[in-house]
């Protein structure tokens, strides 16, 4: 019958195939598990089961720590992160688009995200880009609504001394018919947000109220 295993002249072993380019190759599904209990479900090319819910990859780093561990805590979901505080760099194109840093701040399209300085211990989103940046709500499912929630900006206050926590100030978006106009509504207070009941209007034609 057909070879199941193969290693050439250079020492390199082959399952499932019989040209292995490298140290190890596999043509074909590839389970791996640390305590022998089934990797399911079934359907994926590569399936990695861990004892101890943490898988780490380890890159250039002389101290041998993994630079990413992937895992889950369970009911809490999974989990992507780097080990020490070095940042989680994502991007396409083998280029650089978005960076997380250890200390909370994220940044699209810059590297280095930075406080405006008027509080301390806040965490930031800042988005660059060399024609400035856009920040797009919008509902693209419900159309043809003449009072169709666009979207909202909420600002969350967890106070509980009085009323229910948390309450929200914000800006919210509304339509005002099926031919695309569209209000914008500013809320303060406790509750009017949640209630929908704004403290300014302005209107599609640009009158405040």
């Amino acid at each position: 019958g057909a070879a199941k295993v193969t290693i050439n002249s250079s020492g390199n072993v082959g399952i499932g195939t019989t040209s292995p380019e490298s140290i190890l190759s596999v043509d074909g599904s590839v389970s791996i598990s640390s305590n022998s209990v089934a990797v399911s479900p079934s359907g994926y090319d590569l399936k990695i089961r861990s004892n101890t819910s943490k898988l780490g990859i380890h890159t250039d780093n002389a101290s041998g720590t993994p630079i990413i561990e992937l895992g889950t805590g369970g009911s809490t979901g999974g989990q992507v992160y780097t080990t020490g505080t070095n940042p989680l760099r994502l991007g396409v194109n083998s280029g650089e688009n978005m960076r997380i840093h250890g200390d909370g701040l994220v940044g699209i399209g810059t590297t280095s995200p930075e406080k405006t300085g008027i509080q301390n211990n806040v965490k930031v989103l800042q988005i660059d880009g060399g024609d400035g940046a856009e920040l797009i709500l919008g509902n693209s499912v419900s159309a043809n609504v003449s009072t169709n929630h666009i979207g909202a900006i909420a600002f969350k206050n967890i106070d509980n001394s009085t009323g229910s926590a948390p309450h929200y100030a914000g800006i919210r978006c509304n339509c005002t018919d099926t031919s695309g106009n569209m209000n914008l509504r500013f809320f303060a207070g406790a509750t009017q947000f949640e209630a929908d009941t704004p403290h300014m209007l302005i209107n599609s034609t640009g009158k405040v109220g």
